[in-house]
């Protein structure tokens, strides 16, 4: 779990967002939290305090962007932003609050209602600062903006390039500063300004090579703070110290006028009464982090699982996930894991700057030297087949095309691998071939640019011609005879011998396809945004299934009871059945004989099976006044301006309902507009609805844009549909 920000009321209490819609609280300065998440599973990225509410902003990967605000971080009232890319920043000012995100989206609204704004550009926008006279939003490539007033925003030049990136700008009264990374002399990135139209670039050479994630003015200093605890303080923004804090990143800085907190991975948060913290010893830990922001892999032993993740995460289980062990072995990220059958049952886990420690016990671990500082993505143990002399091995792949083996994951032999890509996962197989056919093993590598190897052993290595794929490929696994890879845009191939392989990429699905794994007798593909997909033969009858999570899943894998384990965003999901479908509901509620259709409507309310399905009103008992005020009802309703219709679907989510709403000016039946969808497992919906609000009642707010109240005569209807 990630803490991405935090901002201050100046009373006191503190809020602090991340990863998932966690929220802290605090009401004491930072000095105890308690936890009140916002139950919207999405990445939050900024929160800010206007004077009278907190506003977080977030999203994630493609979905549209939310905004929640609260009066005291309690409870958040949402505003989903049709069609619009994920928001990372937010600053309040006068009279706007404004928000900012990927494709140079800047949104401002007055009434934290109503957003208006378009993207305009490629960069990310990360962070905006209000100076008292304009805002000020810096980004990736050098970008920045400023405003008067949130709606009309000027393109400043900076002089950078696009390997500078900046990550967050603070401001003193007549200094701003903006700090990031310089990716070209892979130094911290700071930048000053007195009007945020030209800049100046101080010089970080004598640091070592770090990221800067978030700098706040503390009335008497600049602190900047990021990665690995590097920190920089400065009482000007030209001269700057630099220690660290026993940290691993921090995201987000706010001082609130007597103490200074940082919140960041794993939901690290350090205080600090000092307004110029000029070491280590002068910050507090509030909370300690369990350093990890992802899990990577998941591998299974006769009575272990075993999951690493970044930080030098170890997750240990009795292989059914229900009692989990928590350590960090190192501060560099473990990528992969791979259970052997060597006598004493080893693990073995391979990460970054060629990092490898093996265990017999997921407790104990040591760690080896592999002879590289590439980054190693990935592990898979190779046991021959009987009567294969070849000895077992280790096989790992990594950065720049590296290939690892090992006998017994001490001493490592670099093998030559004919690639410079990056290789992204590996996978041990059985293929049959020759005439009869026989068994034997083959040893399959991916990554980006499409790229596939094959090798007999894992020690000689083959490229795949020419396996017609453009982007990465993420993952691969083996079948029961052949392989299954998956990778961007939903991309699907197989393959019988490793060498041939065909694509069935998911009809309908652009979401990148991160882990597969075949389970016994499904495969089983995780990915972005929490996407889930089965198939039982990774080339027909792909169903996408529900899990409990819109974090993104990375790692997955067939426990020896037969469960099913996902793993991602610092998240382990076991698999189970999804949710049950409309046939499954109304055979539960006894409908009579011939009255169990979609269209049937068993009580004679008006209201057709499928509908009482997705609104939760019963199908075959009476129908009560609560029951229908969940169907869309006028809501103040602005003449000539706005209108707002306010429904309660029973959940979003249920995996097999489309809600869509309609308008049309006189009820023909082919006249008939769609301006919102929301399809299954999405938080936001899309359409030309600009704005849909979660009321303090439950109800779904949808506010219609000027251009349709303004007709006289407007009628409104919600439709479901079933999905596949």
């Amino acid at each position: 779990m990630a803490l991405n920000d935090v901002a201050c009321n100046g009373s006191g209490r503190m809020v602090a967002v991340g990863d998932n819609g966690v929220v802290r609280i605090s009401d004491d300065h930072g000095a105890t939290w308690t936890r009140k998440d916002s139950d919207f599973a999405v990445d939050l990225d900024a929160v800010a305090y206007t004077g009278s509410q907190f506003v977080a902003v977030g999203g994630f990967f493609n979905e549209t962007c939310l905004v929640l605000k609260s009066a005291g971080g309690d409870s958040w009232l949402s505003t989903c932003l049709s069609d619009k890319p994920m928001l990372h920043a937010v600053a309040a000012g006068n009279p706007a609050t404004v928000a900012a995100g990927d494709r140079e989206l800047l949104v401002h609204s007055e009434d934290l209602v109503t957003w208006n704004g378009t993207t305009s550009g490629h960069a990310s926008i990360n962070d905006v600062v209000w100076t008292g006279g304009q805002f000020v939003a810096v980004g990736n490539n050098g970008t920045v903006k400023t405003s008067p007033d949130g709606e009309t925003w000027t393109l400043r030049t900076t002089g950078l390039d696009a390997d500078m990136n900046m990550r967050s700008v603070a401001w003193n009264g007549s200094v701003l500063t903006a700090v990031g990374r310089d990716a070209d002399t892979e130094k911290p990135l700071v930048l000053v300004s007195s009007d945020g139209s030209s800049w100046t670039q101080r010089s970080m050479a004598a640091l070592p090579d770090f990221d800067l994630y978030a700098v706040e003015w503390t009335g008497s200093a600049f602190v900047a703070m990021g990665k690995f605890g590097h920190t920089l303080v400065s009482a000007d923004g030209t001269t700057w110290s630099h220690y660290k804090v026993d940290a691993y990143i921090i995201h987000g800085l706010c001082w609130d006028g007597s103490y200074l907190v940082a919140v960041g991975v794993g939901g690290e948060i350090f205080r600090t009464a000092e307004t110029v913290p000029d070491e280590e010893a002068d910050w507090t830990r509030i909370f300690a982090s369990d350093r990890a922001t992802f899990i990577h892999d998941i591998a299974t032993g006769e009575t272990l699982a075993v999951a690493v993740g970044d930080g030098g995460r170890v997750l240990a289980s009795d292989n059914e996930f229900g009692t989990i062990t928590s350590r960090n072995i190192t501060y560099q990220n473990l990528n992969g894991i791979a259970a052997t059958d060597m006598a004493d049952k080893r693990f073995i886990a391979v990460g970054s700057g060629g990092a490898v420690f093996t265990s017999p016990d997921s407790e104990t671990w040591t760690s080896q030297t592999s002879g590289t500082t590439q980054t190693l993505w990935a592990i898979d143990w190779f046991t021959p087949i009987f009567g294969d002399p070849t000895p077992a091995r280790a096989i790992a792949v990594g950065s720049h095309g590296t290939i690892l083996t090992s006998q017994n994951g001490v001493n490592w032999t670099s093998r030559t691998s004919h690639t410079t890509e990056l290789l992204r996962e590996v996978a041990v197989g059985v293929i049959r071939t020759g005439k009869p056919p026989v068994l034997a093993r083959r040893v399959v590598a991916v990554g980006n640019n499409g790229t596939i190897l094959y090798s007999a052993n894992g020690t000689t290595w083959n490229t795949v011609a020419d396996p017609d794929v453009a982007g990465r490929i993420y993952s691969v696994a083996a079948l029961r005879f052949g392989f299954v890879a998956v990778g961007q845009n939903g991309t699907i191939l197989t393959s019988n011998n490793g060498i041939d392989w065909d694509d069935h990429g998911i009809v309908g699905s652009r979401d990148a396809l991160l882990g597969v794994a075949w389970t016994g007798n499904q495969v089983l593909a995780v990915g972005v945004g929490g996407i889930i997909y089965t198939s039982p033969d990774a080339i027909h009858n792909w169903t996408r299934r529900y899990g409990p999570t819109g974090r993104d899943l990375e790692a997955v894998a067939a426990l020896e009871s037969e469960r099913l384990v996902a793993a991602g965003g610092n998240e382990i999901v076991i698999a189970s059945d999804p949710k049950p479908d409309f046939l499954e509901w109304i055979m539960a509620q006894s409908p009579p004989a011939g009255q169990n259709g979609p269209d049937d409507d068993p009580n004679r309310d008006g209201i057709t099976n499928l509908m009482a399905y997705a609104m939760d009103i019963p199908a075959v008992a009476p129908t009560g006044p609560n029951d229908f005020a969940r169907l869309p009802r006028l809501v103040d309703p602005v003449p000539g301006k706005q209108m707002i219709v306010g429904l309660q679907p029973a959940e979003i989510s249920l995996p097999d309902i489309a809600y869509i709403v309609e308008t049309s000016p006189d009820l023909e039946p082919g006249n008939w507009t769609e301006v919102l969808r929301y399809m299954p497992g999405q938080i936001c919906a899309t359409g030309s609805v600009d704005v849909v609000t979660v009321d303090s009642d439950g109800s779904t707010l949808l506010v219609f844009p000027e251009s349709i109240g303004d007709n006289q005569r407007h009628f409104t209807r919600l439709r479901v549909e079933e999905t596949p």
